[in-house]
């Protein structure tokens, strides 16, 4: 069932997924592991308030309305070539479901980690005044003098949640051909992953992930700026990512988290 907070998340509709592929450095016609776990990537949802955008010259980008910035490269980028990689790692014969699961189980508990050490000092929220006199609520870290919009819980929860999808993709798969080596029966998608553990060994307790309290004095200094309006992202020398919009736009598919 898909969280109520990231139901209205919009898909890719101009990217071509050949394209993308390419960029994440996967032959998306080999057949491999990494090919499917490229086509989950390219059918994930974008995270929470971003949205993709084509600029004058037909070059996609991706833009955040909540904090107001953009970029050559999907938000999601780092967290698709880190699960490739593990698929990767995992398209060999001798590879079996138990072993799939294990580097699986190791890879998402490894971010689990990263995400609780990276919450750690922020609160929220708090109330920032509109020039129009309403309220905005804001979220601070006072210990790296940092401050956001946007919830950062959700943000790394939505990292885990994508990762977590790419992932039983894979190790679903793995429950495929390790049936087909060993000539028996193929199992429906639900059952390879039941008798794996996955929906009870990767299925990590986002719950746990929680801001501390905001105290009565709001810093109201801290709180972000005021948007400036939209701008593209500078430069293409750097940009690993961005690729020119295809002519037609992309039916979506619906996904669960």
């Amino acid at each position: 069932m898909a969280s109520d907070r990231f139901e209205n998340c919009q898909r890719l509709v101009y990217s071509d997924f050949a394209a993308f592929a390419h960029v994440l450095g996967v032959d998306p016609t080999d057949g491999s592991l990494s090919a499917l776990a490229a086509r989950v990537c390219y059918e994930s949802p974008l995270p929470p308030h971003w949205t993709e955008q084509v600029d004058d010259q037909g070059r996609i980008y991706f833009y955040n309305n909540l904090a107001d910035t953009s970029s050559w490269e999907h938000p999601l980028d780092e967290a698709f070539t880190a699960t490739l990689a593990v698929a990767k790692e995992l398209d060999s014969p001798d590879v079996t479901i138990d072993i799939a699961s294990s580097k699986c189980q190791a890879h998402l508990e490894s971010v689990f980690q990263w995400a609780q050490d990276a919450l750690k000092g922020w609160a929220g929220p708090f109330e920032a005044a509109t020039p129009d006199d309403g309220k905005l609520e804001y979220f601070c870290n006072m210990e790296k003098g940092e401050s956001s919009w946007l919830n950062p819980c959700l943000s790394y929860e939505y990292n885990l949640a994508t990762r977590h999808r790419i992932l039983t993709a894979v190790l679903t798969e793995v429950g495929y051909r390790t049936a087909s080596l060993e000539h028996k029966p193929a199992k429906a998608d639900d059952a390879i992953v039941s008798d794996s553990g996955l929906l009870q060994s990767l299925k990590l307790p986002l719950e746990v992930i929680r801001l501390g309290q905001a105290p009565s004095n709001a810093p109201d200094a801290m709180s972000p700026a005021t948007s400036r309006g939209p701008s593209l992202p500078e430069g293409t020398d750097t940009a690993r990512s961005f690729i020119s919009a295809r002519s037609q736009v992309l039916s979506s598919r619906d996904f669960d988290f």
